[in-house]
């Protein structure tokens, strides 16, 4: 397990009381909603997105806190807060970065046969939502 994973595991059980049974299912969730996240941030950062540099940046940061992911969720801060000073080379460095503090944790990606997003009682649209609550 690598390390963001289990500060996620550690976040769900103890901080909000989730039990181990359905915490592997809030993880897959949480990786889907923060992988799709991460894909609207680069076109972003490209200029190839609807959304804002800094709203994109905004949603990662969301979903990363809403996995306990603090520090991860501060590189985030780090690019809305460039995007908006208007430092789109600061903001860059900021989104590789993030990338490749993440990258282990979204690797594991989903297993065959499951769809991102639509787990067990969870239809469209019910996954996490990438517009975080504790954004």
């Amino acid at each position: 397990m690598n390390a963001c994973a289990a500060k996620a595991r550690a976040y769900l059980h103890r901080t909000l009381g989730f039990p181990e049974t359905e915490i592997g299912e809030i993880l897959r969730v949480g990786r889907a909603a923060l992988s799709r996240a991460m894909d609207d941030l680069e076109r972003a950062l490209d200029g190839d997105a609807p959304v804002s540099l800094s709203d994109a940046a905004h949603a990662v940061k969301g979903v990363l806190r809403n996995l306990g992911l603090e520090e991860e969720a501060g590189l985030a801060r780090q690019v809305e807060e460039r995007a908006d000073a208007g430092s789109p080379t600061g903001a860059r460095e900021a989104v590789c970065a993030l990338r490749r503090r993440l990258a282990p944790f979204l690797e594991r990606g989903t297993p065959p046969g499951e769809n991102p997003g639509h787990g067990p009682g969870l239809g469209p649209g019910l996954g996490m939502d990438s517009a975080a609550i504790k954004a």
